[in-house]
């Protein structure tokens, strides 16, 4: 009997398999990231890969579709077995571990473990599309899938980030989302029983095998240790783990602290708060809940303003964390808020003699915005006269590369930018202070405070302060960086972070770490992508009239809306804060945007150069989208409104032009043709410009390329007319 299911049935199969598709990428790069130890350049590369494979599984399964019902049967089956595949990718993220706690993993291989594990979910994900526009049969028709597979990534996109990403593990997670798509593949293939038989096998043997996958995942990634704790949050993978009495805290990999960083803690707080004569309100951003807040207590502050964003975190510590930071979070002194440091900045005004933001090194947009100029006018408003700002950065007791030294000059560069008054001591901890006053630093003056507070510390002393303080220690660390450019680091131009991404990349990759430190100090670089510019132009003028003017448009769609989401997300960051309850929602507002946009433009594909004026629409919404980065920055508290409305725009002006993509190109499976451009777009965006173009550019640049991508697509496409 031939399958015959109705065209609901197949947009509730393709809404099934988004929504799988959107659990399986959250969470299995997730698991990427922790695995390689919070490496943000792998996390680019597997997400510009997740998009090439999705892309390339789709092409494929489009050649092996046959009749709609054939087509059906096949989309069934594949459905009905998804939890298995999605647990199957999870499992193979273990690859990706290395074989000891601390150990860097090798860019080439996190990213062939990568590919291994992410292949399984992204078959899934492209050959599903495939199969169910196929299905469909008419072309035109098939467009209903690419809308209901978005609203279903939108709205399992809310639901982890709201939901399920703090309540259950990863291997839960994704049996969750197999659950509705095995269903949607058992409904398809009824009245055969034999896809009803086999969607229920295999939920149950994943329902059997999920538990043991995560505990093979905790195995792997913490190799002959004791964990105590292991939570998802909303923020991260949170980790304890014990050995020889250490206890090490970890977020996605990355080691935060240990209860036995008390030297470290004294290192990073005892001298900024030596420098002011009488601290009594002290803002501490990160760095408390490994020694930080009992080391500042000792000088006898008045009231400690600890800012931890993650709450899960904060009760971890208060569990797990070393006796002297559990005391000190009991202290009645300390006001420890799960909230946004800058946040806390903006709401005081004169109210703190001390502010110390202890930051790792920033491989990442959210750990530069709080070293950037912003950030810094915005401490030295809170700061009480005479207050002292102290920024605690990864450095060297003996020798900076080059990457280090534009970091820590583009560090210093901004600080001069905001305040008169700017000091440093270099070390391994490298401390820099600012003030609207001269700040007395003698060696001998910082000691003596020391004795009048009854402050006796294991490794900061008279010896320890002149080895810091030695003017000739200073003066040779300020001419190294001379050497270097100096970038002043702005919130819509984070480029510090840039600068950490290449430290990393040194150690795992030296050769390419090579090329890109090249890349930033070349004064070409501007002209270097004048040039990319140029080619995009002149090969869009050779697609012009031809049969690939669709494909064009599609790949630059797919680039430009990837593009403007980055950078939609990256200023909703810089303004409002690290909050994923939001971006979860900005995240499914671009879906939502999508859809919208793809169900309108079916009506106008008919019509003569739809798809060139789709594109110049495009190019507009870019422009819009810019004026609106200029208003967030000048009014921050309209920030959240401004980018949801430009998320909604930036994804409807990305989904419009996919449906007219399908009706212009007059090829067999067009769908799932212009579906794959589509993501190879959005594959070269995700690599280049979160770990290139935002950085070296700026949000504003990277915006005003994506519209002339647009704009370059309508050129393209004029007079570009349905098929007809």
């Amino acid at each position: 009997m031939e399958l015959a299911p109705s065209l609901s049935s197949i947009r509730r199969a393709a809404a099934a398999a988004g929504a799988a598709a959107l659990l399986a990428q959250v969470v299995l790069l997730r698991e990427i990231l922790a695995s390689s130890q919070g490496n943000e350049l792998v996390l680019g590369f597997a997400l510009c890969l997740w998009l090439c494979l999705t892309g390339v599984a789709s092409v494929l399964g489009a050649r092996f579709a046959r009749s709609p019902a054939t087509s059906v049967e096949r989309l069934a089956f594949l459905l009905a077995i998804s939890p298995l595949i999605l647990l199957g990718s999870l499992a193979a993220t273990a690859l990706a571990a290395t074989n000891g706690l601390g150990q860097e993993p090798g860019l080439a291989a996190v990213m062939l473990a990568s590919s291994v594990a992410l292949l399984p979910a992204c078959v899934l994900a492209g050959v599903t599309f495939a199969w169910a526009a196929a299905a469909i049969g008419v072309e035109q028709r098939a467009v209903s899938v690419y809308v209901s597979e978005t609203i279903g990534a939108a709205v399992a996109g809310v639901l982890f980030h709201f939901l399920l990403a703090e309540q259950l593990q990863a291997a839960w997670v994704l049996f969750l989302a197999g659950v509705p798509a095995a269903a949607a593949g058992a409904a398809l293939g009824w009245p055969h029983w034999r896809a009803m038989a086999l969607a229920a096998m295999s939920v149950l043997v994943a329902m059997l095998l999920s538990p043991f996958v995560q505990g093979s995942l905790t195995a792997a990634r913490f190799p002959d240790q004791r964990v105590l704790a292991l939570e998802p949050s909303r923020y991260g993978l949170l980790a304890v783990i014990e050995r020889d009495q250490q206890r090490s805290f970890f977020h996605d990999g990355v080691l935060l602290f240990t209860n036995q960083d008390q030297e470290l803690a004294e290192e990073r707080t005892h001298l900024p708060m030596l420098l002011h004569p009488h601290p009594r309100r002290v803002l501490m951003v990160g760095g408390g809940l490994g020694g930080g807040l009992s080391q500042v207590l000792a000088h006898r502050p008045e009231e400690i303003d600890y800012a931890e964003l993650d709450p899960a975190m904060l009760a971890l510590a208060r569990v797990y964390a070393g006796e002297d930071t559990m005391t000190a979070l009991q202290d009645g002194r300390v006001h420890a808020a799960s909230e946004d440091g800058r946040a806390l900045l903006r709401a005081a005004v004169g109210r703190y003699d001390v502010i110390l933001l202890n930051l790792p090194v920033a491989q990442n947009a959210l750990v530069a915005r709080f070293s950037t100029r912003e950030c810094f006018t915005e401490a030295r408003r809170a700061l009480a006269r005479g207050g002292i700002l102290s920024l605690v950065t990864p450095g060297s007791d003996t020798y900076l590369d080059v990457a280090a030294r534009l970091r820590h000059a583009s560090l210093l560069a901004t600080l001069k930018e905001v305040f008169p008054v700017v000091g440093v001591a270099p070390g391994a901890a490298t401390v820099f202070w600012a003030s609207e006053r001269p700040v007395q630093a003698k060696p001998t003056v910082l000691a003596g405070r020391l004795g009048e507070r009854g402050i006796h510390p294991r490794r900061v002393g008279l010896v320890w302060l002149f080895d810091r303080l030695l003017p000739f220690h200073v003066q040779d660390y300020l001419r190294s960086l001379a050497r270097v450019p100096r970038f002043e680091n702005r919130d819509l131009r984070p480029i510090v972070y840039l600068f950490g991404l290449i430290e990393r990349l040194e150690r795992i990759s030296p050769a390419l770490g090579g090329r890109m430190l090249s890349l930033v100090r070349r004064a070409w670089v501007g002209w270097l992508w004048g040039g990319a510019v140029l080619l995009v132009v002149v090969g869009a003028l050779a697609f012009r009239r031809s049969r690939q003017a669709p494909a064009f448009a599609a790949g630059a769609a797919g680039g430009a809306g990837m593009a403007l989401e980055i950078v939609l997300l990256l200023a909703y960051q810089s303004f409002a804060g690290h909050l994923y309850h939001a971006l979860g929602g900005m995240l499914a507002g671009f879906m939502i945007g999508m859809a919208a946009g793809a169900s309108m433009a079916r009506k106008l594909a008919p019509e003569r150069r739809a798809l060139a004026w789709a594109c110049a629409a495009g190019a507009l919404i870019s422009v819009l989208l810019m004026g609106a980065l200029a208003v967030a920055a000048r009014w921050p508290q309209a920030s959240t409104s401004l980018m949801l409305l430009g998320v909604l725009l930036a994804g409807a002006s990305t989904g419009a032009i996919y449906p007219l993509t399908v009706a212009a190109a007059a090829r067999r499976h067009a769908a799932a043709r212009m579906y794959a451009w589509d993501l190879a777009g959005a594959a070269g965006a995700a690599l280049l410009v979160s770990l290139l173009a935002v950085p070296l550019l700026g949000l504003f640049s990277v915006a005003a390329m994506a519209g002339g991508l647009y704009a370059v697509a309508a050129l393209a496409n004029r007079g570009c007319a349905a098929a007809t």
